[in-house]
């Protein structure tokens, strides 16, 4: 994996621990969503 990409894996993984899986058809918009509400 590229080092440049890394951090952004790790913010998503962390998102995604946020929600119960199956994931729904939107969880693209759904991390994107969590992420803008929570910037930290």
């Amino acid at each position: 994996m590229d080092k440049k990409t890394k951090g952004v894996k790790i913010l998503v993984q962390n998102v995604l621990a946020t929600f119960s899986e199956p994931y729904g058809e939107d969880i693209i918009l759904e991390v994107c969503v969590a992420i803008e509400k929570n910037p930290e």
